[in-house]
C-alpha cells in the first residue's frame, strides 16, 4: 500500500463510446441513494448532471473508506470520464481534530508540567501522544481495509460503460478471484480490530504506568 492509498488523491481517466447521457445513466444504475440503507446496489452515493460521487456498499463498517468522484465530459461522440478517489471527508475532518487536539494538549501539559513549583511530571505530556499514535493506527488500518476501493470502483464504472482505461493512475485490472478475495474484508476486519484492541489495552497499561510514576507528590 502506497503513501497515496492512506491519505493522498488517486486519479484515473477513461474514454467510453457512450455518449455522456447514456454514461452518467450506466453509472446512476449502479449507485443507490446516501439515505437507502435497505438498497442493495454496489455503490452508494449521489448524481448529478455533471457525474456522479460514491463510496462501495460494505458488509462491515469503515469509516476511514474511500470516496470517488466521476466527473463525465462529452467529447464529440465520445466520453471521458475523469476518477478521483480520497478518504471520506468526515473522516479527514475528524482525524485533523483529533491530532490538532493531541498536539494543543501536549503542549498545555508540557507547560503546566514545567512551570516553577508544578508538581506533575512531564510524563503526563505522554498521554496526549499516546491519544496521537493511536489516531495514527486508526487511519492505517481503516485505509488498509480501503486499499482496492479505487480499483472496485473504478472497475465497476468500466464495465457499466465499456470504458477503456486512458489514464490508470495506478489501476490495474483483476480476475473474477482477485476481486472476490479482495472483498473478503469483514473476517480480516474482526482480526484486526482484536490486535487494535490488545495495542489499546497495552497503551493503557503503559499510561497507568506513567501515571503512577508521574503524579503529584
Amino acid at each position: 500500500m502506497e503513501l497515496r492509498d492512506l491519505v493522498g488523491v488517486r486519479r484515473s481517466t477513461l474514454r467510453s463510446a457512450l455518449s455522456a447521457d447514456t454514461a452518467r445513466a450506466r453509472i446512476a444504475e449502479l449507485i443507490d441513494g446516501p439515505f437507502n440503507l435497505m438498497g442493495s446496489k454496489p455503490l452508494i452515493g449521489t448524481t448529478s448532471s455533471q457525474g456522479a460521487s460514491f463510496r462501495r456498499r460494505l458488509g462491515y463498517r469503515n469509516s476511514f473508506q474511500t470516496v470517488m468522484d466521476v466527473g463525465v465530459e462529452p467529447q464529440g461522440a465520445t466520453t471521458t470520464l475523469r476518477a478521483r478517489s480520497y478518504m471520506h471527508p468526515y473522516a479527514m475532518v475528524f482525524m485533523a481534530i483529533w491530532f490538532i487536539g493531541a498536539g494543543v494538549a501536549t503542549a498545555a501539559l508540557l507547560l503546566a508540567s514545567t512551570a516553577p513549583g508544578s508538581p506533575y511530571s512531564p510524563l503526563f505530556a505522554l498521554f496526549p501522544l499516546v491519544f496521537a499514535a493511536f489516531g495514527v493506527l486508526m487511519v492505517f488500518v481503516g485505509r488498509w481495509f480501503a486499499r482496492d476501493d479505487h480499483d472496485l470502483m473504478l472497475e465497476a464504472v468500466i464495465r457499466a460503460t465499456d470504458a477503456t482505461v486512458v489514464e490508470a493512475g495506478g489501476y490495474r485490472p483483476r480476475s473474477a478471484e482477485e476481486l472476490a478475495a479482495s472483498q473478503e474484508g469483514p473476517l480480516n476486519a474482526r482480526l484486526v480490530l482484536l490486535f487494535v484492541l490488545a495495542v489499546v489495552v497495552a497503551l493503557g497499561a503503559a499510561g497507568g504506568l506513567f501515571y503512577v510514576m508521574g503524579g503529584p507528590g
